[in-house]
């Protein structure tokens, strides 16, 4: 949970103008720098944009669609606002989420096990509700 909530506060902190709050997400920021590099302004924002356009459509089963929708961003109030967002959640959360502990199979399974034993440790369940 503690994992989840950093990662959570450290997304929120980047939406509110802090995009160098994400390199402290360590595990990810190898990989997932260059989303960090184009909010900060450090490399073109759009390209970044277009590429997380490219790789976030090519699974949908219209591609141009998606696109479309995506370069709707261009017609909005605020483009560069929801550019920076899509660069934000199709970019850096989709690269990023996979390092999040409870992606981790081995570890997800090693905190589940962990958790049930001190579970049974503090109640003794004689029976689970649903074990007939």
């Amino acid at each position: 949970m503690e994992d989840f909530c950093r990662f959570d506060i450290l997304e929120g902190r980047a939406a509110l103008g802090d995009p160098a709050a994400l390199r402290e997400f360590t595990p990810s920021a190898p990989e997932c720098s260059h989303f960090i590099d184009a909010l900060e302004g450090k490399i073109e924002l759009r390209t970044a944009w277009r590429d997380v356009i490219d790789s976030s459509c090519q699974s949908f089963t219209d591609p141009a669609k998606c696109r479309a929708d995506f370069m709707k961003a261009e017609r909005r109030p605020n483009p560069e606002d929801a550019i920076k967002l899509d660069v934000l959640m199709w970019g850096w959360n989709t690269c990023s989420t996979p390092y999040l502990k409870a992606n981790n199979f081995r570890l997800r399974d090693s905190m589940l096990a962990a958790l049930e034993k001190d579970f049974r440790r503090r109640f003794k369940v004689k029976a689970l509700p649903c074990a007939d």
